[in-house]
């Protein structure tokens, strides 16, 4: 005959002794559960942790691209003096090709593409018709916010990639307006000629 637990299940004999079936159910599954979640956990911080990266990356292309801008534009005004004063290319394509030169004379090897909005578009700043600035047009609020080289000072606690303005002078202040109580890089595209 059978002996019976209190419970009513059958008695398992392990190891020559009587031992009591005791039901476990639910503690794998629950640990399964709080593994996977767990795992979860862990491939959502890598995959923030990445974009972050991955963002610091573009940030540093973006720097490098405008600063390649800012080195044409300066080219090209320097270039040709025309009445004694250099004069900015009036579109970009012009410092592939500077058309003031007999001779192909190139300012800028191509038209990047803005690393922010992966699109070769670009904000332009015009004085008297001439380009003198070109800006992302991301409105992205800048990870990097201080430590600067001295030509891109002015992007020091920036809103948004809109106020990277690479200018040319490099200490040239493009038009502000502000937006949500933050100053930021005005849309319009011309701008006064600064008094002195």
């Amino acid at each position: 005959m059978a002996q019976r637990s209190v419970s009513g299940d059958p008695v398992r004999k392990a190891c020559g002794s009587v031992v009591p079936y005791v039901r476990q159910t639910g503690f794998a599954y629950l640990f399964l559960l709080f593994t996977l979640l767990l795992f979860a956990l862990s491939a959502l911080l890598v995959v923030e942790v990445d974009a972050t990266h991955s963002r610091r990356e573009r940030e540093q292309e973006l720097l490098f691209i405008g600063g390649q801008f800012r080195a044409a534009l300066r080219s090209y005004h320097r270039g040709s003096l025309v009445g004694g004063q250099g004069e900015y290319p009036r579109e970009l394509v012009n410092l592939l090709s500077d058309p003031r030169s007999q001779t192909l004379r190139r300012h800028l090897r191509k038209i990047y593409r803005d690393p922010i909005v992966s699109k070769a578009e670009w904000g332009l700043l015009l004085q008297n018709g001439r380009i003198v600035c070109i800006y992302s047009l991301s409105e992205l609020k800048p990870i990097k916010q201080d430590g600067f080289e001295p030509d891109d000072a002015s992007f020091k606690h920036a809103a948004s990639y809109r106020d990277w303005a690479f200018c040319d002078p490099a200490d040239r202040r493009p038009p502000v307006a502000v937006h949500d109580g933050q100053p930021s890089a005005m849309p319009a595209k011309e701008i006064e000629e600064p008094e002195k």
